[in-house]
């Protein structure tokens, strides 16, 4: 018994040996110094430091000094306005409520700056087609952003001190008040179905409607503004690359300006759609050529051409659009936007009779019968628990998350468990 616990003991002295890191510790101590939260969220800069706290055999004091010293410059003035606690763990708690408030004030700063109301006159262009008959820039506001800045103009705001999207001084770009409020640097989502009578919003000063494409027996619904200083109809770039909407190049490419009379950095209008078939609400159905341009703000604007072919009756107190003596009907919010293709099939098709229950939803609402050939998996006794990090979820993700984990636990495909190994987070 005796020689087999010294040969069981040699043998896991030679794999530690062997497959351990004998400086595990002053690796720990020195990745500890060099971790920064930087752009990342503070809840996945915690789960990295107590992961190297556990290696680095530190006391608490060292500890909480190096990880307020890797913090943010804005959670480090936030505990400078609180106090430090004198725990860790409340420190940790004390930096993730920080940090919190402090994305919910940077989004209410920006739909304050969103609602606040933008007057413009653009005079409207005498031609009615989206292709002008000279040579002359065609005002017109698509979005209020630009594309993206040269080498040159970023390194001339850089040595100026200017903001790096609007170009004026006194702010930086985190506070700038023209940068529009699009979630983590992406245009706006598209437009999901959208019922019979469709739906046409006032968004601030803007008129949003919901318009139908269809091309090569496809269609998609994306939000549109309605725009009389628009002096075509447009569609986002990224929107029309991203949707495989067929394009052409134009015949007679031409320059666009904006409302302070400078053109964009994309340069002039170059591409435009193939005919596209489109729709909006009950109005029957027109043919249509949009001209490409970068609009992160509206993936679609109607602009007068449009207006002047279709002359709509439109109440702008109320936000409807009439034709025909038919009104949208108006809603206070625009539904969350999906991509719809007419691809998708409501029938099976004769090749799949005989499978027609695999189709069928409440299959899926039972667990699989245990086969023979199930592969068993076989928990090791005092093993320790695998541990993953912690993803900070928004709003809409949390109630998705909770109504996924609520319908499966009454399904019973999962259980609820507690685990007791609540360090490793």
């Amino acid at each position: 018994m005796c020689r087999d616990y010294i040969r069981q003991s040699t043998f896991y002295k030679a794999m530690e040996e062997m497959y351990d890191d004998p400086h595990r510790v002053n690796n720990a101590a020195q990745a500890l110094d060099n971790l920064k939260q930087g752009r990342n969220d503070v809840e996945e800069y915690i789960t990295d430091f107590k992961h190297l706290a556990l290696e680095s055999e530190w006391n608490e004091p060292a500890l909480i000094a190096q990880f307020r010293k890797g913090l943010s410059e804005a959670l480090k003035d936030g505990l400078a306005r609180t106090g430090v606690p004198p725990s860790l763990d409340k420190t940790m708690s004390l930096c993730i409520e920080i940090d919190r408030r402090i994305r919910e004030r940077r989004a209410e700063r920006a739909n304050n700056h969103q609602s606040t109301p933008i007057r413009r006159f653009v005079p409207p262009p005498p031609s009615m087609s989206s292709i002008p008959t000279d040579n002359d820039e065609e005002p017109m506001q698509v979005g209020a952003a630009r594309g993206p800045l040269t080498e040159a103009e970023k390194s001339r705001r850089r040595s100026l001190g200017l903001c790096m999207y609007c170009g004026h001084a006194g702010h930086q770009v985190r506070e700038c008040r023209e940068k529009p409020n699009t979630r983590m640097g992406k245009p706006l989502a598209l437009h999901a179905f959208v019922s019979v009578k469709s739906i046409c919003t006032a968004m601030s000063t803007h008129l949003i409607g919901p318009l139908s494409l269809q091309w090569d027996g496809r269609i998609t619904t994306l939000n549109a503004m309605i725009d009389s200083g628009a002096s075509g109809c447009f569609l986002d770039a990224e929107v029309t690359h991203s949707l495989g909407i067929p394009t052409t190049s134009k015949k007679q490419p031409y320059p666009i300006q904006l409302l302070d009379g400078s053109s964009p950095l994309s340069g002039p209008v170059t591409k435009e759609t193939t005919p596209l078939i489109a729709t909006i609400g009950k109005q029957p159905q027109d043919i249509l050529i949009f001209d490409i341009v970068p609009s992160p703000l509206f993936p679609a604007v109607l602009g007068l051409n449009w207006l002047r072919r279709n002359n709509p009756t439109i109440d702008w107190t109320n936000g409807t659009v009439t034709f025909n003596q038919k009104d949208f009907s108006t809603t206070s919010e625009i539904p969350q936007t999906q991509i719809h293709t007419a691809a998708m099939c409501t029938e099976i098709p004769k090749a799949y009779q005989d499978l027609h229950s695999v189709f069928e939803k409440k299959g899926a609402d039972d667990l699989p019968p245990f086969r023979t050939y199930d592969c068993p998996i076989d928990l090791l006794p005092g093993a320790p628990i695998p541990h993953g990090r912690i993803y900070p979820l928004s709003e809409p993700e949390l109630e998705s998350l909770k109504e996924y984990i609520s319908e499966n636990l009454k399904k019973g495909f999962i259980r609820p468990l507690t685990i007791v190994q609540w360090l490793v987070f």
